[in-house]
């Protein structure tokens, strides 16, 4: 099981200051994250507008590659063109992106991103809003036989881009859904959107292996309620 500490915020700074708390959670507690989750809204795809990447900003490109060393940084790109930002990360060096299939399921764009990604050596989740996802679910199974290093991430809520909402039980069906149509290969299942220690544990006995986590974890930046948060999470 893998916790994936989630970022959603307007200002650059505050994006720093919390990658800058969990790289201090990682020294003083000897807790190790794998990946970090920054998720970007542009306020046209969701209601919600948070920061943007621009590929021209060097100082911000130097700041987020410099938590390296403690965690891989990955992007949601909860936004309308997903090209588009998918080619201003590239400078950023992500290591994982969760793209959205809502515009591009049925479009070259996709295919293009998926090829370009493996030659970057990006790992790619790939997601919907939960009502996309239930109604095109054979068709994001088709998508996951083709690429076999392409995995999915499963929204656990029913209005994305905030935080601190109430858990979808559609989601686990979902889980239960791609876990079964998939046993033969090694899919990572990740599931993002109201995740606690009791959803999580739900999620897990689904199928999923991953979990992002926002608000529960990254609330009110307290190291000790956040590693409280974390074994609880942990005990599942």
């Amino acid at each position: 099981m893998e916790i994936v500490p989630a970022i959603l915020e307007k200002d650059f700074e505050e994006i720093k200051n919390k990658l800058e708390f969990l790289a201090s959670i990682e020294d003083k507690y000897r807790i190790d994250f794998k990946a970090v989750q920054i998720d970007l809204c542009d306020g046209k795809f969701v209601e919600n507008k948070t920061w943007l990447p621009n590929s021209f900003n060097k100082e911000e490109i130097k700041i987020l590659n410099s938590f390296r060393k403690y965690f891989n940084i990955g992007y949601h790109l909860m936004c309308e063109d997903q090209m588009k930002f998918f080619l201003e990360l590239e400078s950023f060096q992500p290591k994982s992106l969760v793209i959205h299939l809502e515009e591009i399921l049925f479009s070259k764009d996709l295919e293009k991103i998926l090829n370009k990604a493996k030659k970057d050596f990006i790992k790619i989740f790939v997601t919907a809003k939960i009502n996309f996802l239930d109604k095109n679910r054979e068709e994001v199974l088709s998508i996951l036989y083709k690429y076999e290093d392409v995995d999915l991430q499963i929204m656990g809520i029913d209005k994305i881009g905030s935080q601190g909402q109430e858990f979808s039980e559609k989601a686990l069906e979902l889980i239960r859904f791609f876990r079964k149509g998939l046993n033969y290969k090694d899919l990572s299942i990740q599931v993002d959107g109201s995740m606690n220690k009791d959803t999580i544990s739900l999620a897990k006995k689904a199928g999923a292996d991953k979990f992002v986590v926002g608000s529960y974890l990254m609330k009110d930046l307290d190291g000790v309620n956040f590693v409280s948060n974390l074994k609880k999470i942990r005990q599942n």
